[in-house]
């Protein structure tokens, strides 16, 4: 049992360090973003280091099929089962499985299905995310000033009246911000201007 311990502590330690990792490429073809393993390297190489440990892949299963290309060529489809292992200097270690495939033209199927499968288990052994946590200051929500909701509130009614009793209501139940606001004293007195022929007329 003592072996296994520092191993674990090791990965917590690297867990706790990881600092977040964007998806800043795109894949041009489909148009999405992703991290890609280069970025994982960068970003986790230093950490394994300070803390002492090393990875060692093994492939446990590996299918390789022909198959066609839009253009009419053939493509290389790969599907690699790869277990990784995780040691410390101790030697105490723990152990990962993880799916990679690929498809390629050439003889680069492998090597891609083995990163993606690695990239794949760091990321989800270390939680890795994609952006930094919002500083609390940035989640402050924003407070309307009560009297701008009832301004707006105001005008909004003023703008869907459709005759001139629903105004004699809106200026009784809003007279004080009437009489205050310049902006409010318009719309209204537009509004009866505008309903007032219609009620003459009819």
């Amino acid at each position: 049992m003592e072996k296994q311990v520092l191993i674990h502590k090791k990965m917590l330690e690297i867990l706790k360090s990881i600092s977040p990792i964007g998806k800043d490429r795109t894949n041009p073809q489909q148009n999405y973003k992703f991290r890609g393993i280069d970025d994982i390297y960068n970003e986790l190489h230093s950490h394994f280091s300070d803390n002492g440990v090393f990875i060692l892949p093994e492939v446990i299963d590996m299918t390789r099929e022909e198959r066609p290309s839009k253009n009419g060529g053939l493509l290389i489809w790969t599907l690699v089962k790869v277990r990784f292992t995780f040691t410390a200097e101790d030697g105490s270690n723990i152990q990962g499985t993880m799916p990679g495939e690929a498809m390629d033209s050439g003889d680069k199927g492998l090597n891609k299905a083995m990163s993606a499968a690695l990239k794949y288990t760091l990321m989800q052994m270390f939680l890795i995310p994609t952006e930094e946590k919002k500083d609390s200051e940035e989640e402050t929500p924003e407070v309307k000033d009560p009297n701008l909701l009832m301004k707006e509130e105001c005008l909004d009614l003023i703008n869907k009246a459709t005759e001139i009793n629903d105004l004699s209501t809106i200026k009784q139940m809003y007279k004080e911000l009437i009489n205050k606001d310049k902006q409010v004293y318009a719309a209204i007195t537009s509004k009866f201007k505008k309903l007032a022929p219609s009620t003459q007329n009819s």
